[in-house]
């Protein structure tokens, strides 16, 4: 009999599918068109030296900058970006690779570099991170190869919620990447193109660097359970019960962002049918007016 175990954290959060940004806040735009200006206004220009804007992005010759040695080498920063939550995030930025091979093409953080997006020397895509207490760099490998002289948009969206890393080229899912123990970040919010531990530089163009955090609206509990009871069930169904008439739907979606239910809720009893769901972790969204609140349930059909 499949039962439905629901995790408590009853809390709102604003949870974006795929690389829908709709109900995330843009803290910082880096168009580099023309110069390192933040369109938002909301933070500091880019750090650049040794950086040519050509064909409306910023370049990166690939040569790590070292003041002492004749400054050749190209650096890009973007430091401190204001309101960056590095527990919950999305990051997009484009980028035209002029080489693949061992190509650090976008750096979170300095001093601890907990999340880069690499190319490796069979032109794939791999992701960098820390994680655990030790600090321990982990690589995985999305299987994607790369071009070079081709332009890709990227995306990251992490959540500490479920430790889900979720990678994008090109608007697609590509990669999720549980992270049992999280990443390492050690709130360092500053983003270059450059390795300084390795002393490497990206080498190719970037433009359209975007930064983003859930809108910052909190929920209390006691409020949700003034407006939604959800009971225990068996067989795989949620039985819901909304305590006040107000427009509500719930959506369900399974680890990778794929909708498995969107059902409107009437005032009164509801049924919910994920009897046909396979087990393992699922995330609840309910929006109650204006409200949204989150939840998270396991099914399980193991016999017990």
């Amino acid at each position: 009999m499949k039962k439905i175990l629901f995790l408590v954290f009853l809390l709102w959060q604003a949870t974006a599918i795929a690389q829908d940004t709709t109900d995330y806040e843009l803290l910082a735009h880096f168009p580099f068109q023309t110069d390192g200006v933040d369109a938002t206004g909301n933070n500091n220009d880019a750090h650049l030296v040794n950086a040519t804007f050509q064909n409306g992005s910023v370049y990166s010759n690939g040569t790590y900058y070292d003041g002492s040695a004749g400054n050749t080498g190209t650096y890009i920063s973007m430091n401190g970006i204001s309101n960056f939550n590095p527990d919950d995030f999305i990051i997009t930025f484009e980028a035209k690779l002029s080489d693949n091979s061992y190509n650090y093409i976008f750096v979170c953080g300095i001093g601890y570099r907990w999340l880069s997006f690499f190319a490796n020397n069979s032109n794939e895509l791999e992701m960098k991170y820390l994680t655990g207490v030790n600090n321990d760099w982990v690589s995985y490998n999305t299987n994607f190869t790369l071009a070079t002289d081709q332009w890709y948009q990227f995306g990251a969206k992490y959540s500490d919620t479920d430790r889900n890393l979720h990678i994008f080229v090109d608007n697609n899912l590509i990669s999720t990447i549980n992270i049992p123990d999280g990443i390492s970040h050690h709130n360092r919010r500053n983003f270059s193109n450059s390795h300084g531990g390795l002393s490497s530089a990206y080498h190719g163009y970037w433009r359209n660097v975007k930064y983003y955090k859930p809108q910052s609206s909190i929920v209390p509990v006691e409020l949700m359970n003034d407006y939604i009871n959800i009971r225990q069930s068996e067989g795989g169904f949620l039985n819901i019960n909304l305590q006040k008439e107000a427009k509500t739907n719930i959506s369900v979606f399974d680890i990778t962002g794929k909708v498995i239910v969107r059902q409107k809720l009437n005032y009164g009893s509801n049924v919910v049918n994920l009897s046909g769901v396979s087990n393992g972790i699922y995330i609840i969204n309910f929006e109650v007016n204006n409200l949204k609140f989150t939840t998270k349930a396991t099914l399980d059909s193991t016999p017990r």
